[in-house]
């Protein structure tokens, strides 16, 4: 969606990538999908990543996206706090190179 609204200038694209970021993890308007699919609570409350990592990261970007287009400081403070827990924690490259040593 917010390539989409990148190619066109569109807004009900770039507002519908928000809508569906705002609504992850809201089960008064939907039935959520757990963890594995980031829906287990809001995404402003999420402190760690979980789940399918691909998915995950994809729902990263778009966050990141949001937050450069929008200006979006809660955003902001989340993918900030995501980066601290998936870097030193869970990339593979630095759980293996500290295994080495």
């Amino acid at each position: 969606m917010i390539k989409l609204y990148q190619i066109t200038g569109e807004k009900k694209y770039l507002d519908l990538a928000k809508h569906f970021l705002d609504n992850r993890g809201n089960s008064k308007v939907r039935k959520i999908w757990g963890p594995y699919n980031q829906d287990h609570q809001p995404v402003t409350l999420q402190k760690e990543v979980v789940g399918h990592a691909v998915r995950a990261m994809y729902m990263y970007a778009a966050m990141i996206d949001i937050t450069a287009i929008c200006r979006d400081t809660a955003y902001h403070e989340v993918v900030k706090n995501l980066w601290q827990n998936m870097v030193p924690k869970k990339n593979v490259y630095n759980r293996w190179n500290r295994s080495k040593a």
